[in-house]
């Protein structure tokens, strides 16, 4: 599990990488505003949920700011076996760029 600049996550998402994005704040915060293709995953619920996911496909935890629930959010997720990690910024870094 580890930290993902903003810029990074540009990146891979412009080359093709396949990435999970989860977001990990509540059903209302989601709702408010998300990043597109996120999943809305609580942090109670990762372990029932993983369970469909692909390890082969790395996953980016996001939260408002990113390094709360975001980064515990990678690190149950890496204790599982997941290459993980955790967006920089989280979703107000995200929304505060010009990425689509």
């Amino acid at each position: 599990m580890q930290e993902l600049s903003l810029t990074a996550l540009f990146s891979m998402l412009e080359d093709g990488t396949k990435v999970r994005l989860i977001d990990v704040r509540s059903p209302e915060e989601f709702r408010t505003k998300h990043i597109k293709g996120a999943d809305n995953v609580s942090l109670d619920s990762l372990g029932n949920e993983s369970i469909h996911w692909s390890r082969s496909i790395p996953i980016v935890t996001v939260c408002g700011k990113g390094g709360g629930r975001s980064a515990k959010a990678a690190s149950i997720l890496s204790d599982m076996g997941f290459q993980s990690y955790y967006l920089e910024g989280g979703t107000t870094k995200w929304f505060k760029s010009d990425y689509e």
